[in-house]
């Protein structure tokens, strides 16, 4: 209730698991001039059409993102 910063954006459930929906455009302090969410009329929250999940010492953080070019594996 009393944090100023929007990184956290929510989570979501993905194959029974819980992961935290972050944003890119806060946590990066960049400006995006196209938002990717769009809103859900039926729901009354925001709908993602593309998120890129990413992995990092056994941690899943998922970013929505307007467009993916391509798939990277870092080792």
């Amino acid at each position: 209730p009393h944090r100023n910063e929007d990184v956290l954006m929510g989570t979501i459930k993905q194959q029974g698991s819980f992961h935290l929906v972050l944003s890119l455009e806060h946590l990066l302090k960049i400006r995006s001039t196209d938002s990717a969410g769009t809103d859900n009329l039926s729901f009354g929250r925001k709908s993602y059409p593309r998120m890129i999940f990413a992995d990092y010492k056994k941690q899943t953080v998922v970013f929505p993102v307007n467009d993916i070019t391509g798939i990277y594996y870092l080792m």
